[in-house]
Formats: C-alpha cells, structure tokens, sequence
C-alpha cells in the first residue's frame, strides 16, 4: 500500500521532477536505506535477519518507483542499488524473484550505458536466473 501511494504522489506532479524538489543527498539517503534492508536470506550475521518476503517486495517496488521516477534524471544516485537487487534475484526466492526482477529491469533502463561497464557483473545473474525458470517451467521427459 506505502508503495502505491509513493508512485500517486511521484505521478501527480511528472513537471516537478525535472527541477531537483528532492536534494540529491535526501534521495541518495532513501535509497541507501532502502537497499539496506535487503539482508541476504542466509546472513551469516545472527543479528541481521532477512526481511519476509512481504516487506521484501515492498523495499523492492519502493525503490522500482524511484528508480523509474528520479534514475533518468539522477542516474548517479541508482549505480550502487543494482548490485543489491541482483543479491535477491540469485536468491531465487519465488515469493520475491519476480518483484526484484521488475526493479532490475527498472534499474537496468534508469541506468543505461552507465552499465556497460558492469555487464560482465550482472549479466551472468540474469541469465542464470531465467535458465532456472525455463528448466522449471519445462516439464521433464519420463524415463524410456
């Protein structure tokens, strides 16, 4: 629900994101902090505890918005979120693949030839990621 009225109010006034009303320094704050709570699912760390998949979804579509709304126009701010959603994405989690999917994509556009550099990085996650869900969407041959 945060991460529907956060897009309502970004889409209300399309005009005024050109103008910086948001402070580069703020954004960047949001963004640290949103890609903070993407604590691995098997965190070595005791004390940090990996969000459920809910609250996953919601950090992802929060900052899917951002990145869509302010990443043209402030594309510095996004270059070190890709490598946190990419974390989630080789997780696999069902419950949270397709939401961090959608923000990668977001962020792979925001973001654009400032990737190519990175693309031996993160190329191999995606791919690895869509390997995994054809070979489970194609159905197995039984034995002859």
């Amino acid at each position: 629900a945060a991460a529907v009225l956060l897009s309502a109010q970004l889409t209300k006034r399309p005009a005024d994101l050109t103008r910086p009303t948001v402070p580069t320094e703020k954004l960047q704050q949001i963004v640290q902090l949103v890609c903070s709570l993407f604590v691995p699912a098997k965190s070595p760390n005791p004390k940090t505890a990996a969000l459920n998949p809910k609250s996953t979804q919601a950090a992802l579509l929060s900052l899917e918005i951002l990145a869509r709304e302010f990443g043209r126009t402030r594309p510095q701010v996004f270059e070190g979120a890709l490598p946190v959603v990419l974390r989630v994405v080789a997780e696999a989690e069902p419950a949270t693949a397709t939401t961090a999917l959608l923000a990668t994509s977001t962020l792979i556009f925001s973001l654009g030839v400032r990737l190519v550099p990175h693309m031996p990085v993160f190329m191999p996650t995606l791919l690895g990621s869509f390997e995994e869900s054809v070979a489970a969407a194609v159905p197995s041959k039984p034995a002859v």
